[in-house]
């Protein structure tokens, strides 16, 4: 199961570094496998487990939505910063 989440960990860096849907979707499958493998057959009894997920979950979610704004709507590297005035 650890090369199934590394396996998910390439195709997301993958997907980030080459703007590649297909590895995205194929990454974010390996690493949900991965996790509901641990999930339910390793920690299936601890409490901490299920919160842990929850606290990585909001991180990923978390640093999504910065991306978004750090990314341009042209897809340059230049961040988009919005008018105050």
């Amino acid at each position: 199961m650890l090369v199934t989440g590394l396996m998910g960990g390439v195709a997301l860096a993958a997907a980030l570094w080459l703007r590649r849907r297909v590895y995205l979707v194929f990454g974010a499958a390996w690493l949900f496998t991965a996790l509901a493998y641990l999930a339910f057959e390793v920690f299936g009894g601890s409490l901490l487990f299920p919160l842990a997920l929850a606290a990585l979950g909001v991180a990923i979610v978390f640093a999504g939505v910065r991306l978004d704004r750090w990314r341009s709507p042209t897809g340059e590297s230049e961040p988009v910063r919005p008018d105050l005035r």
